[in-house]
């Protein structure tokens, strides 16, 4: 799911409807036959309600059964913008749109309609759907084709990203050992790291059925396979989908291949469950659930078809491909499995024909069976009913749960759809009847209810899957009509939340703040509740205080990255998280792909939510913890503490104390130095701070702290720049990182504010001649401009995302960024690292001489109105210095992760 388009209504003049899609309609769709798409976002009227919605493509209009879905989150949004009714609330709406063959490329016109309350008809053009033909002759030609390969020829897609060097010498050494010669394998990588992709290519040069591909940027393991089918050669007969992780027996494509009958077009086998050192674990894949290959319903619903034990005719491609959008967890053998039984018969090999690893490092484990009630144990309920906090995380968990159901749910709509639809009335007419009751059963509660009687009645291998879908459809019921209900109260407090403030409103009681205050600080540093478990697996646990991706920059990343590298280097890395966040690891996975290389987080590091302390964390007597912050480190110490061990691992960007006033958040910030750690400095210049300080680990023997500390260089970004870009013609630009909110005080933007009305004021930079943009502390929705005089505004630019910052940061020329810290900051060596010309502040041991070494492009001067303004005149006199400019994007500083965190 993309990010919603810009906010829009269908006129410009009076607002009538107000939408955004969460679909990227602009993104051009393949097609090979009727297909489907799915439709999601939000649409209201900001005066009338809207009985019914319907969209429309070209002339043909589809009523939208899912319309008026509960959004808080879109309400809490619009009362700052149209909203005046609270009808925002009640916005969500999806829908699956068939969409017709193409023979050429053609766009379809996408409409919003909807009949108001009042009975008035009102429509909004939302934009135009571009379907493409898939190319004629697509399928990929393929040099290393065995001689005298007809109509035995396999085509094995092996997926890989990151791949375990060791792991996949072995899967790769299983399959050059296959009794079955007569193969190619597609090797597609998902823009793994350099050094890891340069192993594959060199361990698939051994063999000239190798064949190796790479994507340009992370897709993602569902994406990752669609890409890898579409390279499939025309000369293939059969494909087999294989794991970079895994084991091949010999025979077990020659074993594959045997079990094809003439209306058979999927062959699966058994497995044997082995651990990363490759001892067994099981004899068989089932024995947590039932295996199911021939009921469609179920196996829409839950899959038993492992991909990597699959094979399957290449004739299934034309109706397989391309995949469904994903909708939460979407999986390339899931979907696959139900087009080869919609349309044709799955065959089972009962033996075990590989070896399935199970590792940290899976993408998708060993299942174990799912509870298969309707209705939660009364003995649950009382347990969390006798604690708030327990009735608290219970009341999370279940929510979490049933948004996962709801997702299930729109996925096997989609799924039964699509499938539906491309079979064109083609395939049994049995299992056309179950597409067809499927593709609606999200219509009403009654489908729900009668698949979760076939589930329990039938005794089905569907994890009770159709339970969970159910509950899930009521609590969505239930959720809005308790919203429509609560309507004025939660309205009325959303436009309270909307209100900012200028000054603590009148009769604030100073002892009530202080006393939330400690309450506060208790909460925040409040120890984990550990489950020592001597079987449970080592794990070194970085502890971080939460996952928002309105916030993903410089601290984050560095964690982040660090705990991508430690799971690189075998460790079992998880993310513990503190404080409350939107807890959602499969939602998280979409979204890091935005963030250049962190894509593979969420699949290489474990995660664990733990704003709740009351809930347990399963640690071994072994475990380690990593802080990240000065919370975190009171955290971390009681957990080290717990288990018998003197120090913890303290990850440290900042002196954070700086953050507040002295007081008692400064005081507990300073004490977390004290407690026994191993000091990790993000630069060298923040741990010659603490040296020359005598902080933390220097505070009682200096030469002990060298022993007990490390300095890494936290990672640039690296940009391509050309000279023709530093030359362009017209006004240039100026970017100024300016943070006015409260809580990065430490960025001194109301010096920054001064300095540059001061160098405009002195004619250092000309309105004429230059734009000024300030970036880093709006919200989304914000619009606003300061006066700089002269007629020159500073306006300042929405948060954007780390992706969409490095596209836009080469086209400024100058830049401008200050922080009152003894770390150099990240921003002004990206923006130095970009071509711009920046001026930055010195402080401590952030000398002008060390920061003057790191970049020519780099401006120190002292953290004053005169001195800055100065160094903006200076840095504006050196924009049209070309080759300076270019030899300053070299910088002497680490440019990628992999260097900051080494073996």
């Amino acid at each position: 799911i993309q990010p919603p388009m810009p906010l829009a209504s269908s006129s410009a003049e009076t607002p009538t409807l107000v939408w955004a899609l969460e679909t990227d309609i602009a993104r051009p769709r393949i097609v090979r036959r009727s297909d489907v798409l799915l439709i999601s976002g939000w649409c209201y009227h900001p005066e009338r309600g809207i009985r019914r919605l319907s969209v429309s493509l070209d002339d043909i209009v589809y009523p939208v059964s899912h319309h008026g879905l509960t959004r808080p989150d879109v309400l809490h949004e619009q009362v700052r913008h149209l909203d005046r009714t609270g009808n925002s609330m009640f916005s969500g709406f999806w829908v699956t749109l068939p969409v017709p063959a193409v023979e050429a490329p053609r766009r379809l016109r996408l409409a919003l309609h909807a009949r108001l309350d009042d009975g008035r008809e009102v429509r909004a053009q939302v934009g135009e759907l571009k379907l493409v033909p898939a190319p004629a002759g697509a399928r990929h030609s393929f040099a290393g084709v065995p001689a005298a390969a007809e109509g035995s020829l396999v085509a094995i897609c092996l997926a890989t990203y990151n791949p375990p060097v060791d792991l996949l010498v072995q899967q790769m050494d299983s399959l050059l050992a296959q009794t079955h010669g007569q193969w190619v394998c597609i090797v597609n990588d998902d823009d793994s790291a350099p050094a890891l992709f340069a192993e594959v290519k060199r361990l698939a040069s051994r063999d000239p059925r190798f064949e190796v591909e790479r994507n340009q940027k992370r897709l993602g393991v569902y994406r990752n396979f669609e890409r890898c089918l579409t390279r499939v050669p025309p000369e293939a007969r059969y494909v087999a989908f294989c794991d970079q992780d895994d084991l091949w027996y010999p025979d077990k494509l020659s074993a594959s291949l045997a079990a094809f009958e003439e209306d058979v077009t999927l062959v699966y086998s058994d497995m044997h469950i082995v651990d990363r050192s490759g001892e067994r674990l099981s004899d068989t894949y089932w024995t947590t659930r039932r295996n199911n290959y021939t009921d469609l319903a179920a196996l829409l619903f839950a899959n038993t078809v492992t991909g990597a034990a699959s094979m399957f005719r290449a004739e299934l491609l034309d109706l397989a491909l391309p995949f469904p959008e994903p909708v939460g967890d979407s999986y390339h053998d899931h979907w696959v499995a139900c087009a080869a039984l919609a349309s044709g018969r799955i065959a089972y090999v009962e033996r075990p024909l590989y070896a399935y690893r199970q590792h940290a490092g899976n993408v998708i484990g060993h299942y174990t069976a799912a509870g298969r009630r309707l209705l939660p144990r009364v003995s649950n309920v009382v347990a969390a009913l006798r604690s708030p906090a327990a009735l608290k995380h219970t009341a999370r968990v279940r929510m979490r749960l049933l948004h996962h159901g709801y997702r299930i749910l729109t996925r096997l709509v989609l799924m039964a759809h699509t499938l539906d639809v491309r079979l064109a009335g083609g395939g049994a007419a049995a299992k056309r009847a179950v597409l067809s009751r499927v593709a609606h059963i999200e219509s009403s509660i009654w489908p729900l209810v009668g698949e979760a009687l076939r589930s329990r009645l039938g005794r089905r291998s569907t994890l009770g899957l159709e339970a969970l879908c159910l509950r899930s459809a009521l609590a969505t019921k239930l959720t809005g009509a308790y919203y429509r209900f609560k309507r004025r109260r939660i309205y009325a407090q959303a436009l309270a939340d909307a209100r900012v403030p200028s000054a603590p409103e009148a009769g604030t009681s100073a002892v009530a703040a202080a006393d939330a205050e400690a309450k506060f600080l208790l909460i925040k540093t409040a120890p984990l509740k550990l489950a020592v478990l001597p079987s449970a697996p080592r794990r070194v646990n970085v502890l971080t205080s939460t996952v928002d991706f309105r916030y993903l920059f410089a601290g984050y990343v560095s964690v982040f990255n660090l705990a991508l590298r430690l799971a690189r280097e075998g460790a079992r890395a998880r993310l513990v998280i503190v404080d409350e966040c939107d807890y959602d690891p499969a939602a998280w996975r979409g979204r890091i792909i935005d963030y250049p290389g962190l894509e593979g987080l969420f699949d290489s590091a474990e995660t664990a939510y733990h704003f709740d302390r009351t809930v347990s964390l399963e640690v071994s007597p072994e475990d380690t913890f990593v802080a990240t912050s000065w919370w975190t480190a009171h955290v971390a110490h009681r957990a080290a503490r717990d288990l018998g061990q003197e120090r913890f691992a303290f990850l440290a960007q900042e002196f954070e104390p700086l953050f507040y006033p002295a007081g008692s958040r400064y005081l507990m910030a300073l004490q977390a130095y004290s407690l026994p750690h191993f000091a990790i400095f993000s630069t060298e210049l923040l741990r010659d701070y603490f040296r020359q300080s005598r902080l933390g680990v220097f505070h009682d023997d200096p030469g002990r702290g060298e022993d007990e500390s490390v300095a890494i260089a936290n990672a640039v970004h690296a940009f391509e720049v050309h000279a023709d870009q530093l030359r362009r013609g017209g006004r240039r630009r100026l970017l100024f990182y300016s943070r006015p909110e409260a809580h990065a005080s430490r960025n001194i933007f109301e010096i920054g504010l001064l300095a540059l009305r001061a160098a405009v004021a002195k004619g250092a930079l000309d309105p004429r001649g230059w734009e000024f943009d300030g970036i880093g502390g709006v919200d989304d929705g914000a619009s606003e401009s300061l006066d700089l005089g002269k007629g020159a505004r500073l306006r300042l630019l929405q948060r954007t995302s780390l992706r969409e910052y490095m596209r836009m940061l080469p086209g400024y020329d100058l830049g401008l960024s200050l922080m009152l810290s003894p770390h150099p900051s990240m921003t002004p060596l990206d923006m130095a690292a970009a071509g711009l010309v920046t001026v930055t502040n010195t402080f401590a041991t952030k000398t002008r001489e060390r920061l003057a070494a790191i970049s020519s492009n780099l401006v120190p001067v002292g953290p004053s109105v005169e001195a800055i303004a100065a160094g903006l005149a200076e840095a504006a006199g050196r924009v049209g210095d070309v080759e300076k400019r270019l030899a300053g994007t070299r910088l002497n500083w680490s440019m990628s992760w992999d260097a900051t965190f080494s073996a």
